[in-house]
Order: structure tokens, then C-alpha cells, then sequence
């Protein structure tokens, strides 16, 4: 059986660029107690993974993520908890503590959405750095149109998009296509196939298309977009009739999967557009790029500006008289690319 998570690593210029492919297409990659394990655990390797530069994640089958798997409450729904804790909160916290890591990565962290993004794949999207969309991608929160509560997600889609959008998104339930998502302020560019793999590649000086694509599009072991499981029961949806049963509770069953050839012409649109900002972040110098997130985070949990100020001249000093300041300033005069960009043999290009 398929790991729910792939990753695959390429070289970034001095460093590495890694890819994480959600890999649960028959349920639209759906976010399992399996799944959100996998991707803490990817987290924490990450965290202390000084060469890793660049995180991608993606989902495999024309999907990024729909949401939260409701299949195995479905005895819950409608009941109500008897004595002791209610074992729900900490399975919903877990999710939370997914959003906080993924946010409290080092790296520069990259969404390819491609499909849909559905409440909790919203909260995925909302801890990105860098958010690429292809044309066909379909952003919702429904979770209160279907009585839930988007408990987690909230506060991250408040930070990302600001309070009175997150409010649109979160209490309507409605669904927005790209444009809007880019026009909201979610989404930072989308995919628009100006540029193909292989230029992209090409003008990315080493850098390599990851094999992944490939797999999540439906041509390797990752490819499988028919739902192979037992469906679970869809709740319906706010001014929709009830819908079929189908894998998952927050997609409509009628959004499956792409035909091929549409399939790999979006795929490889975002494919090239990622690696064109695989491009650019190859000039920033990893641990300025650290230093900078953390005073980010900072401002994020609203500690007192004072504090954060001083905290980022402590960062500041310690850049400046550190090795990355000095290889950076002398290759900016010289015209040439700083060493953290030029790719080495050390790491196999």
C-alpha cells in the first residue's frame, strides 16, 4: 500500500528543495489521522534539516486536499459525549498543532493547489509562504453550512486573510475560484501556462522537475483518482439537494476526477510556475530566510511591538556578523550570484 505522504528532494542551489505530494486521490487526499501524522512527522524532520531550503506541497489526483475526514466520527455525529473528556477535542487539536508546525517551518514553504481546497485544505493553504494555484482551482470553508465548526482553521485563515475576508469565507460557506483567492489575498499567483516545464526548467540553472508530478497526475505508484474505499455518507450541503455518498463529506461526488489530458495541462502549468519560484528563492540565503519567518511569527501572535523590534535587532546584528552576510555582500559587489545559489556537486548536480 501507498505511504498517504511522498517526498522526493532536489537539489537548490547549495542546498535542497523537497516535495510532499498528499497521496490519497480517492478521497481527494483527505486529511486522516494517518495523513496529518505523516505530515507531522515530515515537519519535524524538516525543522532540523539545516540543508532543506524549499518545501512544495501538492496533492496527488487533480486534488490538493479535502478537508477533514469525517468518516471515522460518523457513530458521533448527532450523540452526544458521555462522562470523561471527549476524545473528538484531541483529535481536532492534533490538526492544530499540524497548521502550527507547518507555520513554524524554517523553510520557505510553497502550495501547488491544483483542484480543490476544501476546509481544512484551506488551513493547509492559509500556512503557506507562497501560494500557486492552477486556473480550475476551487477554494471553500463549508464547514458551517454542513453544522460544523471550522475550529482549527479559523484563527490561520483570520491571520491570512484578515478578519473581515475570513469572515466572508468562514460564516457562508461559499466557494471561490482562483481569481477571487488571488483577488482575497490566498493565493499569490496562478499558473496560467505561459511558461512550460521544460523552459522553466531550463532557466532554473540545475534545477530538475520532481518525478512526483509524474506520480500524483496519474502516471506512477501515487496515481489512483477511483475511489477504492467503502464511500462514507455525505452530508448535504446548504441550498443543495442531498448528495450521493462519496469519499468524502465536503467535495460534492459530481467533482471527481479530470479528464486526462486536462489533467496534465494544468499540472504541468503549475509544475513550471513552481519551479520558476523555485528560481527566484534560490537567491535568498537559508538562514536569513529562517531569521526572517521567526520575527514574522512574532508579529503573527500579536506580542507587543517593542518586544518584537528588539528581538529583531538581536537577529539583525547577529546576520550581519554572521558568514551569510559577508559571502552575500561580497558577491553583490562583485555581480556574481551568492554561493547559497550556485549549485555544487555536493549535493549531486
Amino acid at each position: 500500500m501507498a505511504p498517504v505522504l511522498l517526498t522526493h528532494r532536489t537539489p537548490l542551489g547549495t542546498g535542497w528543495t523537497e516535495v510532499w505530494t498528499l497521496n490519497a486521490p480517492a478521497t481527494r487526499n483527505a486529511l486522516t489521522d494517518e495523513m496529518v501524522a505523516a505530515l507531522r512527522a515530515a515537519c519535524e524532520r524538516a525543522r532540523t534539516d539545516a540543508a532543506l531550503r524549499v518545501i512544495v506541497l501538492r496533492g496527488a489526483g487533480g486534488h490538493f486536499c479535502a478537508g477533514g475526514s469525517l468518516g471515522g466520527f460518523a457513530s458521533a455525529i448527532g450523540q452526544p459525549h458521555g462522562e470523561g473528556v471527549d476524545p473528538l477535542i484531541a483529535v481536532n487539536r492534533d490538526f492544530g498543532r499540524l497548521l502550527q508546525a507547518l507555520c513554524d517551518l524554517p523553510q520557505v514553504l510553497i502550495a501547488a493547489v491544483q483542484g480543490a481546497a476544501m476546509g481544512g485544505g484551506v488551513g493547509l493553504v492559509c500556512c503557506a509562504d507562497h501560494v500557486i494555484a492552477s486556473p480550475d482551482a476551487q477554494f471553500a470553508t463549508p464547514e458551517v453550512t454542513l453544522g460544523i465548526v471550522p475550529a482549527q482553521i479559523a484563527p490561520f485563515v483570520v491571520r491570512r486573510l484578515g478578519d473581515a475576508t475570513a469572515r466572508a469565507w468562514l460564516l457562508s460557506g461559499a466557494r471561490w475560484n482562483a481569481q477571487q483567492a488571488l483577488a482575497a489575498g490566498l493565493v499569490n499567483a496562478i499558473a496560467d501556462g505561459a511558461v512550460n516545464v521544460s523552459d522553466a526548467t531550463s532557466a532554473a540553472h540545475g534545477l530538475a522537475p520532481s518525478p512526483l508530478w509524474e506520480e500524483g497526475r496519474g502516471e506512477g505508484s501515487a496515481a489512483t483518482v477511483e475511489a477504492r474505499a467503502a464511500p462514507t455518507p455525505t452530508l448535504p450541503q446548504r441550498g443543495r439537494e442531498p448528495m450521493r455518498p462519496h469519499p468524502h463529506p465536503l467535495l460534492p461526488a459530481a467533482e471527481g476526477a479530470k479528464p486526462a489530458r486536462t489533467l496534465d495541462a494544468a499540472d504541468d502549468a503549475l509544475h513550471a510556475a513552481v519551479l520558476q519560484k523555485l528560481k527566484q528563492l534560490s537567491h535568498a540565503a537559508p538562514a536569513a530566510v529562517a531569521q526572517t519567518k521567526q520575527i514574522l511569527a512574532e508579529l503573527a501572535t500579536h506580542q507587543a511591538l517593542d518586544a518584537v523590534l528588539d528581538d529583531a535587532a538581536q537577529r539583525f546584528a547577529q546576520a550581519l556578523r554572521g558568514p551569510e552576510a559577508a559571502q552575500g555582500l561580497k558577491a553583490f559587489a562583485a555581480r556574481q550570484p551568492a554561493p547559497w545559489a550556485r549549485p555544487t556537486k555536493d549535493n549531486g548536480t
